[in-house]
């Protein structure tokens, strides 16, 4: 899988123990598309709301 922002490998350990040893996180298209859409119908709700209660 692509990813518009991602790692791989990722390593965490504090002196006692290992957080996690090799792990890969990302954030795909997709997801990013759907914020921005959520972005925007809150704003679009906002300015709504605004000329509904002038």
């Amino acid at each position: 899988m692509a990813h518009l922002l991602g790692a791989e490998s990722l390593h965490l350990e504090n002196p006692t123990r290992v957080i996690f040893d090799s792990v890969t996180v990302g954030l795909d298209a997709e997801i990013s598309a759907l914020d921005a859409q959520t972005a925007e119908l809150e704003s679009r709700w906002l300015v709504l709301t605004d000329l509904l209660e002038n």
